[in-house]
């Protein structure tokens, strides 16, 4: 449901966040749509097709455990965003070549 959700279109829609003039408001706005693509997943899975057992092992941690999740995978999906960047580099620089035709 993740990849549904998120890390499937997430590749073409970095291409065009990076068109955005602010660095800052690129990473804004990155954020903005990882947060927004995790909650609507949630609220897909647990309410559309009712595991709702998701969201209550996420409160059985604590208080303040949806909050400490939330930060975690922010932290997870900026290491994964610089980590896409450089795989897609590699790619362009070292074997583009290997598979395009000329």
């Amino acid at each position: 449901m993740v990849f549904v959700a998120f890390f499937g279109y997430y590749p073409i829609a970095k291409q065009k966040l990076e068109m955005l003039p602010h660095r800052a408001l690129e990473h804004f706005c990155k954020l903005l749509l990882f947060n927004a693509s995790i909650a609507s997943g949630l609220a897909i899975m647990a309410y559309i097709l009712g595991v709702t057992q998701v969201l209550q092992s996420i409160g059985d941690f604590g208080r303040y455990s949806p909050l400490v999740f939330l930060a975690v995978g922010n932290g997870m999906f900026l290491l994964y965003d610089v980590t896409l960047t450089r795989y897609y580099t590699l790619y362009i620089r070292r074997f583009r070549y290997k598979f395009v035709r000329k």
